[in-house]
């Protein structure tokens, strides 16, 4: 169970990240905008949105783990 959790965990950041890199290349190419009010000012500024969504991430992983085990 603990094996399965640490994967899932690894997923939901790997996921993370790509939708973190998708999300600036589409902004960037102006294909798309940010829909989250709260990353929205952070769009045109890639290293500190890029560290909000992947800090956020994470510390979603590590509640879920918390709870979880």
């Amino acid at each position: 169970m603990k094996n399965q959790i640490n994967r899932l965990i690894g997923l939901l950041f790997t996921l993370n990240i790509i939708d973190a890199i998708f999300t600036i290349a589409w902004i960037e190419c102006g294909v798309a905008t940010e829909a989250n009010p709260l990353l929205e000012p952070l769009a045109g500024a890639t290293l500190a949105f890029m560290s909000v969504k992947i800090a956020v991430g994470m510390i979603c992983g590590l509640i879920l783990k918390d709870r979880v085990s």
